[in-house]
């Protein structure tokens, strides 16, 4: 066999180990890449959880808040600091609706789906959320007003000013 057969077999010997050894990496940093997605939404679905779980706490800490967010209650004869204290909280849910919008494209529909019905339930059932979204909901995305104008509509009764109808 002569040297240039030599080398050429050689060559085709290391070109195909080179071909496996880098399809071995691909699939190592494919993997990588799964865990790394996997990390990512875990990560992300743990904020969305911590978040909710301070507004639990915050309605534990001031259990006078939580009717107007689960009750129906809605904003009467307050004194100003408690309307006050009321209208942030309805900030802090509304922003809090819109933060985890924002991660929803990054979850699956088997976990977006239920935030998206507590959100409409909430949403409908609070007199003060609907309130504050009418007020405030050009502060908002277009995907946030996509999902929550379907759900708060105007809607004046026969001689009523500034009701809002909620849907079921």
């Amino acid at each position: 066999m002569d040297v240039a057969v030599a080398v050429a077999l050689f060559g085709n010997f290391v070109l195909i180990v080179s071909v496996i050894l880098l399809g071995l990496q691909v699939r190592e940093m494919t993997k990588q890449s799964s865990h790394g997605v996997r990390a990512t939404l875990a990560s992300v679905y743990q904020a969305m959880n911590d978040n909710m779980l301070q507004i639990n706490r915050l309605f534990v800490d001031r259990p006078s808040l939580r009717p107007y967010f689960y009750g129906e209650q809605e904003l009467n004869d307050e004194s100003s600091e408690e309307r006050e204290r009321v209208e942030a909280t309805a900030e802090l849910f509304i922003n809090f609706i819109d933060n985890v919008l924002t991660q929803m494209p990054l979850l699956p529909s088997n976990l977006a789906k239920p935030w998206r019905t507590y959100f409409a339930s909430v949403t409908t059932s609070s007199p003060v959320l609907c309130e504050f979204w009418k007020r405030h909901r050009e502060w908002y995305s277009e995907e946030m007003r996509a999902l929550l104008d379907p759900l708060i509509t105007p809607a004046r009764a026969p001689g009523a000013r500034g009701v809002m109808e909620r849907r079921p």
